[in-house]
């Protein structure tokens, strides 16, 4: 049962007036999206792939969607596809070919090296010398899938291992490709690998004029992301990836002077575009020089960083897409008691109100309304071994607080106690929605939800036949069990 909802301000993160935000850009320069498809093919080909949309991407005044994301484990977190999903389905609705930027270069380990699956979390143990994620090896990636598919327990990860047999001596970022591939290739999903050099060299020119102070922090407030002094990081030779700092008229990089005795910006820039990367705030100038976007589908964070940026995309000549606030998906069995209209709860809220729920059905009020005699009633009828006579023969109303604060106490312990079995079941339910306060798609891997579902396939198809894809969709899909 799947139930739409059209408001977003109970997912947390964003309110209804930042779901979408209007810009307006006629594409990108023709020369620099030539060499992008070049590179593409390029890039398709040293894998022995087809590149989806070739023709298409060929063709004049050709637009894009394009969506983000880090190399999260196996896909991580379920957002990753819903991303996705949401790309693609704005792409048909508008006549663009859907694009997939794979932030390779990104040097985060930590946060893309784990991955859910239906009891535990699973770490990667892979060797990262602090560089751009996307180059490092393969090394460890075997035993930590064969955990996590042990643990999911899904035949649709079948074909994840014998992708994994076959990347033997790729890079991190050439099996993520191939992954993204293997699920959205035949949907026309084209996945770009903006870290290699002839990409970056076409953008040196905008490298020069942020190592010059011309750049991003000129044009950005202070937040939500705190601008760099210099919105690049310089990893020279597969080195570590460390951000460039700006200390009077010089400029460092992991203690080194990288403008000694005098530099020309220019050229220094064109020579090193391969080992420099952009930061968050300068990365969508990077995007959209590249790509003859029509829309950016972004989750409620990007979302507001690109909004941010947006000065600087006039300040260094660059057209601004449309933003279009990613898909927000949450499956739920049936049982849980749980509604989009609640919000996100914790177990032991949830826990607690239907505690609450079971003593008013039975004594037909909630226990802090009782008067004190009533009070004294329940706690006879439950057996409970407490001196509440006291509650109602003491003229201290301090004692009387803390009598009724005990009974109250107690008979909810009881409650808990009888109704033991259906708490256990709203906690396991429940666990699968939220963990703490961070909502399903944040955590849940998108091959446990979809076992559910028919399958990773079934779901998939099943969000990208979602119609009113002109909004942000806001879904609950209520499921038996999972």
């Amino acid at each position: 049962m799947e139930t739409r909802v059209d408001g977003a301000n109970n997912w947390p993160g964003f309110s209804e007036l930042v779901c979408q935000v209007e810009g307006k850009k006629d594409g990108c320069d023709a020369a620099v999206f030539e060499v992008v498809v070049k590179t593409l093919k390029e890039q398709y080909a040293e894998l022995g792939l087809e590149l989806p949309n070739a023709g298409r991407l060929a063709e004049a005044g050709v637009r894009t969607v394009t969506v983000g994301h880090q190399l999260h484990l196996f896909g991580g977190p379920a957002f990753l596809h819903y991303k996705v999903i949401t790309a693609i389905r704005k792409a048909e609705e508008v006549g663009a070919v859907p694009v997939f930027w794979i932030a390779s270069d990104d040097h985060d380990f930590e946060e893309v090296r784990w991955v859910w699956g239906e009891s535990e979390k699973h770490i990667w143990d892979g060797r990262f010398s602090g560089g751009e994620v996307g180059q490092m090896s393969l090394e460890g990636l075997d035993d930590v899938f064969t955990k996590w598919r042990r643990d999911v327990n899904s035949e649709d990860l079948d074909e994840i291992g014998e992708l994994l047999k076959d990347s033997d001596g790729l890079t991190y970022a050439q099996f993520y490709t191939k992954l993204l591939h293997m699920w959205y290739g035949d949907k026309g999903l084209v996945v770009l690998d903006a870290s290699r050099g002839e990409l970056k060299r076409l953008f040196a020119g905008s490298f020069a004029k942020e190592l010059k102070g011309e750049g991003v922090a000129n044009f950005v407030d202070q937040k939500p992301v705190k601008p760099r002094g210099v919105n690049l990081f310089y990893s020279p030779e597969g080195g570590q990836r460390v951000g460039i700092i700006r200390d009077g008229d010089k400029l460092l990089c992991n203690g080194a002077v990288l403008n000694e005795g005098g530099v020309n910006w220019e050229d220094w820039a064109e020579e090193n575009a391969d080992s420099l990367s952009p930061s968050v705030l300068f990365r969508p100038l990077y995007q959209e020089f590249l790509l003859p976007n029509s829309h950016v589908v972004l989750g409620p964070s990007e979302l507001k960083y690109w909004v941010q940026a947006r000065r600087a995309f006039e300040g260094f000549g660059i057209g601004f897409p449309n933003l279009h606030l990613r898909d927000h998906i949450v499956v739920v069995e049936k049982d849980v008691g749980w509604s989009i209209e609640d919000g996100w709860k914790s177990s032991e809220e949830l826990v607690a109100e239907f505690v609450d729920g079971e003593v008013k059905d039975r004594i037909g009020a909630l226990l802090v309304d009782l008067s004190d005699e009533d009070l004294v009633g329940v706690v006879k009828d439950l057996g409970l071994d407490i001196a509440v006579e006291e509650m109602v023969e003491t003229n201290s109303p301090r004692v009387r607080q803390r009598l009724r604060k005990t009974a109250i106490k107690k008979i909810r312990r009881r409650i808990r106690e009888e109704e033991s079995r259906s708490i256990e079941r709203i906690v396991i339910a429940n666990d699968k929605i939220v963990k703490g306060k961070i909502p399903q798609d944040r955590w849940g891997n998108f091959h446990v939800l979809s076992k559910s579902l028919g399958g990773f396939v079934n779901f998939r198809d099943k969000l990208l036949e979602t119609k009113g894809a002109e909004r942000p969709v806001m879904q609950v899909i209520v499921v038996d069990n999972y």
